[in-house]
């Protein structure tokens, strides 16, 4: 049983265009106070070398 060629390629980008939407919907959904924590986290994780500018990691500070 075969199957028709331009239908698979027509159900291939219908299926595209579905998951990239799906995944641009996914991407808005991080809110500027989730990131914040996300940063503050990985801020508070770094090492504590005793060095004032050691190069790992800075403070930045958000206005």
């Amino acid at each position: 049983m075969r199957r028709n060629p331009i239908a698979l390629l027509i159900s291939g980008v219908i299926v595209s265009f579905g998951l990239s939407s799906l995944l641009a919907q996914a991407q808005q959904k991080v809110s500027d106070a989730q990131v914040a924590a996300m940063v503050e986290a990985l801020r508070l994780a770094a090492p504590q070398t005793g060095i004032a500018n050691d190069g790992l990691y800075s403070e930045l500070k958000h206005d």
